[in-house]
């Protein structure tokens, strides 16, 4: 559940479509197409442990709940995440270049939570 409001948070399912849907004109772009998607999902699974780890053992707390407080802790990161994104969606030409732009900067977030930096 987590996870998924993580994904749903972050507006990582619609970072996830654009990958998904490049069209790639040569085999480095196709491999690069999927290293950056494997990259994707590495990092929304690195953010939802660092939620987790936050949270400590044994909360009862609602993923939302978990969620939002790992949010308010890093209120610059998660803005320039979101405005990171917003410049894609206004960016027509979207490939390689822009996604490992913006894996980069997700990287950045997703190590800000204890516990993931140097795991992920």
């Amino acid at each position: 559940e987590l996870y998924f409001a993580v994904g749903e948070r972050l507006q990582l399912h619609w970072f996830s479509r654009q990958i998904f849907e490049f069209q790639a004109s040569s085999q480095w772009e196709a491999l690069a197409r999927e290293s950056i998607q494997d990259d994707l999902n590495w990092q929304q699974l690195a953010i939802t442990l660092g939620v987790i780890n936050e949270a400590g053992k044994g909360s009862r707390k609602s993923a939302e709940t978990l969620l939002d407080e790992w949010v308010s802790r890093r209120p610059l990161l998660v803005d320039r995440w979101l405005a990171l994104e917003s410049e894609m969606r206004a960016t027509p030409n979207r490939g390689p270049a822009v996604f490992t732009v913006a894996i980069r900067e997700l990287l950045d977030l997703a190590q800000s939570s204890s516990g993931t930096r140097g795991r992920f």
